[in-house]
């Protein structure tokens, strides 16, 4: 039987959906490929920038770890710093009385004084100061005639019986300011003498 104009619409319909559909799907597996693609490349992205920030990472954590490691150093060198010093200032205690006399001239010279100051010390280390410093005897303020003669003509300093709490070195006082040269006083200075080179060390770069 001829095939009627309606037929051959339908036929032809057919045939246009199976290239339509063809065509459909190959373009459908090309976007799949394109999408697989596309996740590959964006999963290597990321394991990039994961590795990059680990990297930044593990190297943020060596530098922390050196720095710590350069804290405890730091701690270890001022604990054995304080304990030089300390054993240090502990020998002036047996000073001989020569030795004395040119450790307490070169401070007192190193302070500029008015020459009008009174020196106080210890009740154990009081004798051996005015034996030391002044040719006069025992009293309420007595002149370190000795002493005084070393420093210069402006110098009147004078040495008082009352004892100050002091673990040991001397105390000077004016009417405008004191100056603590007790030996606790004098580690402590030598120590924050040394607390800039030692925060030096340690916010320097760490390699």
């Amino acid at each position: 039987m001829a095939k009627t104009i309606y037929d051959k619409i339908i036929d032809k319909g057919k045939e246009d959906a199976k290239v339509i559909l063809a065509d459909g799907l190959k373009k459908l597996e090309q976007l799949k490929l394109e999408k697989i693609e596309e996740a590959k490349n964006k999963q290597k992205d990321e394991l990039k920038k994961q590795e990059a920030l680990n990297q930044s990472k593990k190297q943020a954590a060596l530098i922390n770890a050196r720095r710590e490691a350069k804290k405890e150093e730091i701690k270890l060198k001022q604990a054995l710093l304080k304990e030089t010093v300390s054993d240090a200032v502990a020998k002036l205690d047996n000073l001989k009385q020569n030795e004395l006399f040119d450790f307490v001239l070169k401070l007192v010279k190193e302070d500029d004084l008015s020459g009008k100051e009174i020196i106080y010390v210890n009740k154990k280390d009081y004798s051996k100061y005015l034996a030391t410093f002044s040719s006069k005897k025992e009293g309420d303020l007595v002149e370190l005639d000795k002493l005084n003669n070393a420093l210069g003509k402006k110098y009147e300093l004078k040495l008082s019986n009352k004892a100050m709490n002091l673990d040991g070195g001397f105390y000077i006082v004016s009417e405008k300011y004191d100056i603590n040269h007790s030996y606790s006083a004098l580690v402590d200075n030598f120590l924050a003498k040394l607390e800039a080179d030692l925060n030096k060390i340690l916010f320097s770069e760490v390699k």
